[in-house]
């Protein structure tokens, strides 16, 4: 079942059933779409069941600090490529046309292994 499924009472009902760290997860990004002006009852649990659809009963590494902004930063480069603006990135973003590429190439191996890339 998607979670698109799923109707606005039996995610509060799961929501119940959450283990602590799953309502932890819900609370934290709960406040962080409310911070940014978005207040859709329901979202924060959606997203979670989304998360677990995709990602449910695998362990995956999710990095912080300096490691989680680079990763990031390399996710919006590939996102922001268009096959013509390496050197308008390489400006923006502060790297070489060279490490632009090598970004590209990176993610889109990254991509085409998970079928990410819309």
């Amino acid at each position: 079942m998607h979670c698109d499924d799923i109707s606005e009472s039996d995610l509060a009902h799961l929501r119940q059933r959450y283990p602590e760290t799953l309502a932890f997860l819900v609370d934290l990004f709960d406040a962080r779409l409310k911070k940014e002006g978005i207040d859709a009852a329901g979202l924060a649990d959606k997203l979670i069941l989304e998360l677990a659809f995709y990602g449910g009963g695998r362990d995956f590494y999710v990095p912080n600090g300096a490691r989680l902004k680079a990763a990031l930063k390399a996710i919006h480069i590939y996102r922001e490529f268009n096959g013509r603006n390496t050197n308008e990135l390489a400006f923006k973003y502060c790297f070489t046309s060279r490490r632009i590429d090598q970004i590209i190439q990176e993610q889109r191996a990254i991509h085409s292994k998970a079928n990410l890339k819309s």
